[in-house]
């Protein structure tokens, strides 16, 4: 039980970390913070807590997709998303990043979905495997 809340703490953290400092933030730590951590965490605690893989696999990253949207909803009713997209969108010629303007769209969020739930699938399969 005491895995949860340190998964939770985690994402409480992560979630004031972002929306508070996402003006001083490098693209790639933004990246790494809201779309790779949850994935090592999710991983990590998974193995932590191998008397619960099933539901573990199944609640952390939904804690994860939780905590992904609420940083988008409050990022997105803030004014300093819009200055961070324009900080870091970049042209060079064939060279482009974009960033999407709206973090809470349906098809961002089905991402974090697919992406969380995907990860935790193979992590669960590969510790059943490798438990046997």
């Amino acid at each position: 039980m005491r895995i949860f809340y340190i998964v939770g703490g985690y994402y409480i953290v992560s979630v004031i970390l972002i929306i508070n400092f996402i003006n001083n933030m490098p693209l790639l730590l933004f990246i790494a913070m809201l779309y790779i951590l949850p994935l090592v965490v999710n991983c990590w605690a998974v193995g932590k807590n191998k008397d619960l893989a099933k539901v573990t696999s199944i609640s952390f990253p939904a804690i994860a997709v939780l905590a992904y949207y609420i940083t988008a909803i409050f990022l997105n009713s803030s004014s300093k998303w819009k200055i961070f997209v324009e900080n870091n969108t970049v042209t060079q010629g064939d060279y482009s990043i974009k960033i999407q303007s709206d973090l809470a769209s349906f098809s961002q969020v089905l991402f974090v979905v697919i992406l969380y739930y995907s990860v935790a699938l193979m992590f669960y399969l590969i510790m059943r495997r490798k438990g046997r």
